[in-house]
């Protein structure tokens, strides 16, 4: 077996870490969040992680936080 070649692929949208975060602070669904989550998800999206963008394949990201698992899937 031999490798032919290498690719990478994104999806069409991204987001800066920045507008993560800040999407995480504007969600009326924040206050549903323990303390330790909400920590969690501030330090993972405002700390020196070395990621400046998430990608996603849809165009706006805020309904993907009411969908439950199957509606993800």
């Amino acid at each position: 077996m031999y490798l032919h070649s290498i690719a990478t692929a994104n999806p069409k949208y991204q987001y800066s870490q920045k507008d993560c975060l800040q999407i995480v602070r504007d969600a009326p669904w924040r206050d549903q969040l323990r303390t330790r989550s909400l920590r969690l998800l501030e330090n993972v999206l405002g700390g020196d992680s070395g990621i400046e963008y998430r990608q996603f394949s849809i165009p706006e990201i805020t309904p993907i936080f009411t969908k439950n698992a199957q509606e993800l899937n």
